[in-house]
Order: C-alpha cells, then structure tokens, then sequence
C-alpha cells in the first residue's frame, strides 16, 4: 500500500509542465431549461449590447475554448469575419479577433 507521505517524497524536485486554468461556462438556456428548440433550432438566443460587451470581455484573455461539434460548425461560419453579414457591429468585430487568435477543442460523438 502506497501512502500519501510516500507519493509526496516521489514528488520532489518535479516541475509542473502546465499551470491550471479557471474554466468559465458561457451557455444560453432557456428558464425552462433547453438549450435548443423541439427541432434543435438555436434561432431563440438574443444578445443585447450589455451581454454582447460582457461576453467580448469575458472572452478576452481566454486560453482556449471548447465546444461541441454543432456549435463550432455555427461560430466557425460566422466568426471569421462578420463583416459577410448585415449588421456585423464594433464588438462582432472585437469578439471576431479573439475568436480567430484562440485555439479552438471540438469535442464529438
């Protein structure tokens, strides 16, 4: 049997390869609690220039960012560069920055 104070003495002089990262969820669910509509539409999500502004600061100093594969599929069709849509605002353009600059994790099924 291998004992804390064993695994602590084998630990000595290691160097940790990475430092650990706070995790921030961003997510829109509705007050009942979906994620998508009954076809699995994502067309319902809003954002306001006060939740817009929020989440480009939110995102600013990200490591990295991780989804599942749907919702990539989505940001990497607009993200790249907004300004292909009508309306693209100053903080699309913003958000399209960090999101380009950001290493990116699909996780599948």
């Amino acid at each position: 049997m291998v004992g804390i104070a064993d695994i602590a003495g084998s630990l000595e002089g290691v160097v940790p390869m990475a430092t650990t990262r706070a995790l921030r969820l961003w997510m829109q669910v509705s007050l009942d609690g979906f994620v998508a509509g009954p076809g699995g539409e994502f067309d319902w999500p809003t954002y306001e220039k006060e939740l817009h502004t929020f989440a480009v600061e939110q995102a600013g100093d990200v490591g990295a960012m991780l989804y599942g594969r749907k919702v990539y599929e989505g940001m990497a069709a607009y993200w790249p560069d907004p300004t292909r849509y009508p309306g693209a605002t100053e903080l699309d353009l913003r958000y399209s920055e960090i999101w380009k600059r950001v290493p990116k994790y699909v996780f599948a099924t």
